[in-house]
């Protein structure tokens, strides 16, 4: 029997009910930008759905969280009417009391299955044969061992995807330490191909043996706590291999953290460009039309003193702005936090590099390697080690091989 395969879309924490928050000021023109930014990732999503011809749709939860509004059932209906006009399935996971009304709501279409603590699981059929088995929450009756061995029986094997019940499931699944299969996690991973993870503010994947974990991150970032692009997964299977994943943006806002720091010796020219090579490196992604940067700028000297006035402060917006040229696809909203050298005492380099570890960091790092080394220099930390005592070791490590960062390798080495 031939191996078969299926193609799904992962989507989760959607928060179709909810605005984007912490935008502040805004113009006309960009209000009506992040007003709009949840429904119109909903329809990129669906649109995406339908562009890379999937075999159906996993909606985790917080797709309408708390209160929901006609409107918001109206769009969420109008996506899954397209998908039903595609043959596209949707499988649509909830989060216990996501929202108890939408049991009675009686014109979802007959394409989508919700899985909840009513009805934990659900199957996608094709011609009498189970292509793909979902469950939410735990792992049932079923062990790792009386899992059919996919490479002795290929092709009859379904699909099996397990969407935890709980937003902090990712951080749990882990491969076993020093071979060992004691973690009720592992074993949990060990019967499923596919754990479809939710709830994180960032895109994240890890494979335990031949089973992906994956959480997508959110479709649409709603504040500054979630950087970078929104977007969705579509995940590639094939019956005993890992899965394949490719990424497709959704987000139309784009929420930024920049640090900086700046010196006395940092000139006005200086900052202005070093202000935009850190945009530069920030590639927009497609459909993304209005970014919210949040500049954190420490140091001490004259740019403090320039930046801690709001009309200098907008001379330096234009003065950045003006390397881009007249842009009208992409509209960049600045917000300052300035923090002087005494103010910001506490600042460490161990606070600067958890800053862009927890963010894009292959992307990040260009952006900041010299305010990480010059803050380390700064401090007189040699090898670093003072430096990175309060971030595990492990995470350093993994962001310097990413990196290919040998001088923070090497000061975790030394740190013993």
């Amino acid at each position: 029997m031939a191996l078969y395969s299926l193609r799904f879309a992962h989507a989760g924490n959607l928060r179709l009910n909810q605005p984007l928050r912490g935008a502040g000021s805004l113009t006309d023109a960009a209000r009506c930008i992040a007003e709009d930014a949840p429904a119109r990732a909903w329809e990129r999503l669906v649109a995406a759905c339908i562009e890379h011809d999937v075999d159906f749709l996993l909606l985790t939860p917080r797709t309408l969280p708390g209160t929901t509004l006609i409107d918001d059932r109206r769009a969420l209906l109008a996506g899954f009417r397209r998908l039903a006009d595609s043959s596209i399935p949707v499988f649509w996971a909830l989060e216990d009391g996501e929202p108890p009304d939408v049991f009675a709501y009686e014109e979802w279409p007959g394409n989508v299955t919700m899985l909840s603590d009513r009805q934990p699981t659900a199957a996608l059929s094709c011609d009498g044969r189970v292509l793909a088995e979902l469950t939410l929450g735990g792992a049932g009756h079923e062990t790792a061992g009386d899992r059919p061995d996919v490479l002795a029986l290929p092709g009859d094997q379904p699909l099996r995807i397990l969407v935890p019940d709980h937003p902090d499931a990712f951080d749990q699944m882990s491969e076993p330490e020093n071979g060992g299969n004691s973690s009720g996690q592992v074993s949990t991973a060990a019967c499923h191909d596919y754990i479809a993870c939710w709830g994180a503010s960032h895109r994240q994947s890890r494979s335990v043996g031949i089973t992906l974990v994956a959480d997508p991150g959110p479709p649409q970032g709603r504040s500054v706590d979630e950087t970078g692009g929104g977007g969705i997964d579509i995940v590639d299977w094939h019956a005993g291999r890992i899965a394949d994943i490719v990424r497709v943006p959704t987000a139309s806002v784009r929420w930024e953290r920049c640090p900086l720091v700046v010196t006395p010796e940092t000139s006005r020219a200086e900052l202005i460009e070093r202000l935009q090579f850190m945009l530069i490196e920030r590639e927009p992604a497609i459909g993304e039309s209005l970014w919210l940067l949040r500049w954190r700028i420490t140091g001490s000297g004259p740019c403090i003193e320039l930046l801690s006035d709001p009309a200098l402060c907008r001379e330096i917006e234009q003065a950045v702005e003006s390397a881009f040229g007249d842009s009208p696809r992409l509209t960049r909203v600045h917000r300052w936090e300035v923090c002087p050298r005494e103010a910001a005492a506490t600042d460490s380099a161990s606070t600067m590099l958890q800053a862009w570890l927890t963010e894009n960091a292959e992307t990040a790092w260009p952006a900041v390697k010299q305010e990480v080394e010059a803050e380390l220099n700064r401090a007189r930390i040699a090898p670093f080690a003072d430096g990175l005592s309060q971030l595990p070791a492990g995470a350093v490590r993994e962001a310097a091989e990413l990196l290919r960062a040998g001088w923070l390798a090497n000061s975790v080495r030394d740190a013993g």
